[in-house]
């Protein structure tokens, strides 16, 4: 092979990298403007004009969604946005890239600092590199959806980012007369981020159902990672006669909601279940906990329990939990993945000796009956001469699992 043929031979892996990451996203961009598309419904895409139907008289309906677009106030906001972005992330860049190179230069007072915080963008890289590759898995319109569409079709429906089920409703003849049905689910009134994909041998239309006869049609629902355990919505589904769909049709809701999810996780400042406050004759003593929602739906009835101690009533106080603002919190609500931290506060009495020392054990519950969970862990309360401020959170002890 001669030279000069052998320089296009080596620049065609970038050139086929550039035209699959680049060229052909922009030109299906391009071609699905000419469509009635949706994007949680790619496969059901129809173009907006056709000869056969439309006429070439009725060619203008292929630029409806450009029209549609610009008469959109969206657009126009979107336009501005980016605009200003554009504006501003180069005047910020250059401004930014200027500050460095003087900080950065031989002598410069804030030198060692700077480099310090250039290697951030090295630590930040693995998250960035986790949200690419969820976008990519995405069900809907992820790039491996299409790669799997069209070489490994088994592939192409397997929500790799959230759970599915599959709902099977049994849709039974009750007439005297056979027919063909079609049926139409409207998912209007699913949970945000859900969707649905049909799973029916031979699909949702044209389906003929005879005397007393049974149809099960396949549909699969699929939640996203981040659902919570309150998601709960409903598919509306119509059953039409192909024949006559104005005036022979039935209709029904089929129901769904999220597994919810319960969990706690309770410790100390240390990592392990046991927390120690010291306090000053005659003041509290306030020992750190951290309280997580590992659930996946707000608690909002936490139940607290506690055993009484001695000093219980030599104060005539017990024991109360306050926030890290200082207030207290009498009862506690947690958000889905919600952390919270607290200090249990006991009064210590004035008569105490230094040294002395009291424990109770701490309990916090969450659901009922058999789907109650709950996390305990072990407070001790010490009187003491000096008192520092709070402890907080420090790496776990050596060897805990």
């Amino acid at each position: 092979m001669r030279d000069r043929h052998l320089k296009y031979l080596f620049v065609f892996p970038a050139l086929f990298v550039v035209a699959a990451t680049a060229i052909w996203p922009l030109s299906q961009s391009f071609y699905l403007s000419f469509r009635e598309w949706k994007l949680n419904r790619a496969r059901d895409s129809k173009p907006l004009w056709e000869y056969q139907s439309d006429g070439l008289e009725n060619i203008a309906y292929l630029f409806d969604n450009y029209l549609y677009a610009l008469e959109d106030d969206l657009l126009w906001n979107s336009i501005r946005v980016t605009s200003i972005f554009t504006v501003a992330s180069v005047l910020a860049s250059v401004g930014l890239a200027l500050g460095l190179a003087l900080l950065l230069a031989p002598g410069g007072k804030f030198r060692l600092t700077v480099r310090t915080l250039l290697i951030l963008p090295f630590a930040m890289s693995p998250a960035l590199i986790g949200v690419s590759w969820r976008f990519m898995f995405q069900p809907d319109f992820g790039l491996f959806k299409a790669f799997f569409d069209v070489l490994i079709p088994p592939l192409a429906d397997v929500d790799w980012l959230g759970d599915t089920t599959l709902a099977t409703p049994n849709v039974r003849s009750t007439g005297r007369l056979s027919g063909t049905w079609s049926l139409v689910v409207d998912d209007a009134n699913l949970p945000e981020g859900w969707s649905w994909s049909d799973e029916t041998p031979g699909g949702l239309t044209g389906v003929a159902i005879g005397v007393d006869a049974v149809w099960t049609p396949e549909l699969r629902i699929h939640a996203p990672t981040d659902a919570l355990g309150s998601d709960a919505g409903h598919l509306g589904l119509t059953l039409s006669l192909d024949e006559d769909p104005g005036n022979v049709s039935v209709s029904a809701s089929l129901p769904m909601e999220a597994n919810r999810t319960r969990g706690l996780s309770l410790r100390g400042p240390d990592g392990t279940a046991s927390s120690t406050g010291y306090g000053l004759l005659g003041t509290d003593a306030q020992a750190w906990m951290l309280l997580h929602n590992l659930g996946n739906a707000v608690e909002n009835q936490i139940t607290i329990s506690w055993d009484s101690t001695s000093w219980d009533d030599r104060t005539g106080t017990e024991l109360r939990l306050y926030d890290m603002d200082g207030v207290e919190q009498p009862a506690l609500s947690l958000e889905p993945d919600e952390v919270l931290l607290l200090t249990a506060r006991l009064e210590v009495p004035a008569d105490a000796v230094l040294g002395e020392s009291v424990s109770t054990p701490l309990t916090m519950c969450v659901g009922s009956g058999d789907e109650q969970v709950c996390q305990t862990i072990s407070l001790t309360f010490e009187a003491a001469g000096v008192v520092v401020g709070v402890h907080q959170r420090s790496v776990p002890a050596s060897g805990l699992l």
